[in-house]
């Protein structure tokens, strides 16, 4: 057996296959074995997956349309090597990918998922890097995933022993809610290397796709704020979506302040996020709020005072934007 599968979905990405298959079958760790879940594609997807070393893949055609969730799951059912690792058919990765990510968890027992940074191409091309702090991570999951999906390594029987699987609940959120269902049990870190290139198209990245996931998140939050609160309403989702920068500031800091204070006591009680990354990331955004609230004329500098001034720059901030307007 393999001690290395690529979960490796695929719905008529043929026009990009040829340079993401050679990505992987260049990589200078070799010890691995290809789950390639076709969707139904309708474009030469097959044709090119043909081109490369049968051996090397497992095809497992799905009957009929399913989506990414689906097709995720199909393969890693079939999957029981020590280690499994995410692919997606239009992205490309470093051929040292496989090797660094192996090495990383063959040295670090204690850790179950590792990423890396991630170089997007295309529409956009900026560098996304994550925390290594698996506390932080954990933490984060209040607001979002804190490490690349497609970028990670997991241990297969981290997964398999708790009946984990990829739920298809929430649009384009099926990475968030796995980390998220993980969280009590996995530790999770990323490396600094550039090891991922994420491909950006109108077909992936557009504004009705941003729509979307917003209406989304707003249901996901509900459920992550059902864990803590015993009862969740309209303003506290709406509070979420603003201290998670999904949407424009409409409270005053006050409001921010008390229900960041909510969120800090229940989690006390529950002990559902690590207690001390938790406040540093609260107390972090309650400074982006207070930067927003001064670009939005929402915040003036007495009800700055009288909440603390907890960085220096919010001050030139304030005054420099006060002096821009006039």
């Amino acid at each position: 057996m393999h001690k290395l599968s690529v979960l490796l979905p695929n719905f008529n990405n043929g026009k990009y296959l040829s340079e993401c298959l050679n990505s992987l079958f260049n990589q200078s760790y070799q010890d691995f074995h290809i789950y390639f879940v076709d969707d139904c594609s309708t474009d030469n997807s097959l044709s090119v997956l043909s081109e490369f070393p049968s051996e090397k893949i497992t095809l497992i055609k799905l009957e009929k349309q399913s989506g990414i969730v689906e097709a995720m799951n199909a393969g890693l059912d079939k999957i029981n090597s020590e280690y499994f690792i995410r692919m997606d058919g239009d992205d490309y990765c470093d051929t040292s990918r496989f090797e660094k990510l192996v090495g990383f968890l063959d040295e670090n027992p204690d850790v179950d998922i590792c990423g890396s940074a991630i170089q997007a191409f295309g529409i956009r091309s900026d560098v996304q890097k994550y925390t290594s702090d698996s506390n932080m991570n954990k933490a984060n999951l209040l607001f979002g995933h804190s490490i690349g999906h497609a970028t990670c390594i997991f241990r297969t029987k981290l997964l398999k022993s708790n009946n984990i699987k990829y739920v298809d609940q929430f649009y384009r959120l099926e990475d968030y809610q796995l980390f998220y269902n993980l969280k009590e049990i996995a530790n999770s870190t990323s490396l600094p290397d550039i090891l991922y290139f994420y491909r950006q198209e109108a077909y992936n990245y557009n504004e009705d796709i941003e729509q979307k996931k917003l209406l989304a998140y707003r249901k996901f939050y509900e459920m992550v704020l059902s864990d803590l609160f015993e009862n969740v309403d309209e303003r506290d989702v709406e509070l979420q979506m603003q201290l998670a920068k999904k949407k424009r500031p409409t409270f005053n800091l006050k409001e921010y302040k008390d229900f960041v204070e909510r969120l800090i006591k229940a989690n006390t009680i529950k002990q559902i996020y690590p207690t001390k990354e938790i406040g540093l990331i609260l107390n972090a955004k309650l400074v982006q709020i207070k930067f927003l609230l001064i670009d939005n004329n929402k915040l003036e500098f007495i009800e700055l005072m009288k909440h603390g001034l907890s960085d220096f720059s919010l001050v030139k901030h304030y005054l420099k934007r006060k002096f821009k307007s006039k």
